[in-house]
């Protein structure tokens, strides 16, 4: 498969020098700012700016963009008007990054919910807790909505028909290790575990949830039962948050180069989408955080500070890829109806170093379908 680049999409020089003036509160012109005074390509804007280096993506939900700092202090942000609000500072998160903090949240009928910790006692619990997502919460008072019960949830979340699923460690007195995944309500009540051994979700299609078991990728009825296998093929970088599954298939990328993405069906069935490019001076790596929407597979080159690079590919391996951005701190990428969204860095020459969200117009890409 070769590698296409869309005109206009290599945005890190266009995004570097922008200047930032605003306050906490409000990001008036980001939408609009760039590289020396020209303008963004055609169906990009920044929609979010000023915020903290490295912050994690959450979602785009409502007309609003959430992400998240690695000291767990989140922001709300109007994708029309770039408007900001901090909404909570988690001060008693354990240390996290920002990343694997977003992969910890899930927004869901006007609420963030994510893994905490509350005072009870005399003693920290751990505890699923959730806050407005429309206005700020005091820092020391999130809504708890499920405390301690022997399994503490932990990211990766996924969100599907109302329940929650979430990796989890089993506590027992003082000892503690990995749990098994869990559903857990968003109006209380006890964790129930689903898997019977430990596991990472992947994703929950229909009544069936997707998830690792150590090295084998598994799937079970959301209800319990037999877990089957689906594949046990080494993947790059392990689970937490890098696969993708579908209807029919899940996604994975080779452990060893050269590095390729394949597609894993029911029956075992292997199939081969995309060979990564090997560049002759700079070791890219393989393919990471794939993320499945539409008739499209997402997926970012390199990661971190270095720059990173978002392509996507279509689902069944046909035509093309795709790159749609680049540049450091790129997060993988979060969707709605009308667009692609992703985390990334400007700044750094004579302005100050900041994150900010590109919006990507579905409109303006080639070859896109409903």
């Amino acid at each position: 498969m070769t590698h296409r680049r869309a005109a206009g999409l290599l945005l890190l020089s266009a995004l570097a020098g922008c200047a930032s003036h605003h306050t906490e509160t409000s990001a008036l012109g980001c939408a609009h700012e760039a590289y020396e005074g020209q303008p963004l390509p055609e169906g990009r804007a920044v929609v979010a700016c000023g915020l903290p280096p490295g912050v994690g993506l959450i979602a785009v939900d409502d007309g609003a963009v959430y992400t998240v700092t690695a000291a767990a202090t989140f922001f709300a942000s109007d994708v029309t008007t770039g408007m900001r609000e901090r909404l909570f500072r988690d001060v008693r998160a354990s240390p996290s990054t920002a990343h694997a903090r977003a992969l910890g949240t899930v927004v869901h009928e006007g609420a963030l919910y994510f893994p905490s910790r509350v005072l009870r006692e005399g003693y920290i619990a751990p505890a699923l807790v959730a806050i407005a997502a429309d206005r700020p919460t005091p820092d020391e008072a999130p809504r708890v909505v499920v405390e301690d019960h022997g399994y503490t949830p932990m990211a990766p979340f996924v969100a599907r028909d109302g329940r929650l699923y979430a990796a989890s460690v089993r506590r027992s007195g003082h000892s503690a290790s990995s749990g098994p995944v869990i559903e857990l309500r968003f109006d209380g009540g006890v964790p129930r575990p689903v898997t019977s051994e430990h596991g990472t979700p992947i994703g929950v299609v229909g009544d069936t949830l997707y998830y690792c078991h150590d090295a084998q990728i598994r799937r079970v009825a959301t209800g319990g039962g037999e877990s089957e296998l689906v594949t046990d093929a080494p993947t790059s970088f392990g689970c937490f948050g890098r696969l993708a599954a579908d209807e029919d298939y899940v996604y994975l990328t080779t452990a060893e180069a050269p590095y390729e993405i394949w597609r894993v069906g029911r029956g075992g069935a292997r199939e081969h989408l995309y060979t990564a490019p090997v560049h002759p001076e700079i070791p890219l790596g393989p393919p990471n955080h794939l993320r499945r929407d539409g008739w499209w597979l997402y997926f970012l080159r390199g990661e971190g500070e270095t720059g990173a690079e978002l392509l996507r590919i279509r689902a069944d391996g046909s035509g093309e890829a795709e790159s749609l951005a680049q540049g450091p701190g790129l997060s993988p990428p979060v969707f709605d109806e009308t667009g692609i969204y992703v985390a990334m860095q400007r700044g750094g020459f004579e302005a100050p170093i900041e994150a900010v969200v590109l919006r990507i117009a579905r409109a303006s890409l080639d070859h896109e379908r409903d």
